[in-house]
């Protein structure tokens, strides 16, 4: 059964034909026949979801993203805004327990000048690695960053 909604879903069977060997070859009802159509399109669509929000928590957790990046990805994907607020909280959380990995000085700058790292999130970074006020606001400032956020 899965090879034949596996060439409906790549669109080498069409909707008719493969209603057609359900209905004709494999005893199924019209009504069963379009459950299994359904059932697959749900499944194909699950599937591309969950691969695209894990791609994009990826991203976002290692800082290649932005939050409002990742918000619209997820928001592109189909995600209502509750559950998008819930997979940002727990994504923040996993980026703080990711930092155990320690970005360099020159990955906070490119990320900064990318745009996805704040400055109110930088700092903090920048001074764990032991630059001083001055020279944060320097990398700040070289990166391009608005300093106000």
């Amino acid at each position: 059964m899965n090879h034949l909604t596996d060439e409906y879903l790549s669109g080498a069977l069409s909707e008719q034909a493969l209603t057609t060997v359900l209905t004709t070859s494999l005893g199924y009802t019209p009504e069963q026949a379009a459950n299994e159509i359904a059932l697959a399109e749900f499944n194909a669509t699950k599937t591309a979801r969950t691969k695209n929000t894990k791609l994009a928590e990826k991203q976002y957790v290692a800082v290649k993203t932005s939050e409002a990046q990742a918000r619209q990805q997820l928001a592109e994907l189909g995600w209502p805004a509750n559950v998008i607020d819930n997979y940002i909280a727990a994504w923040n959380i996993e980026r703080g327990v990711s930092r155990v990995t320690t970005l360099t000085v020159a990955q906070i700058a490119a990320a900064l000048k990318k745009g996805v790292l704040l400055a109110s999130v930088a700092r903090p970074l920048l001074a764990d690695l032991g630059e001083d006020a001055n020279a944060i606001e320097t990398i700040i400032a070289t990166a391009g960053a608005d300093p106000s956020t």
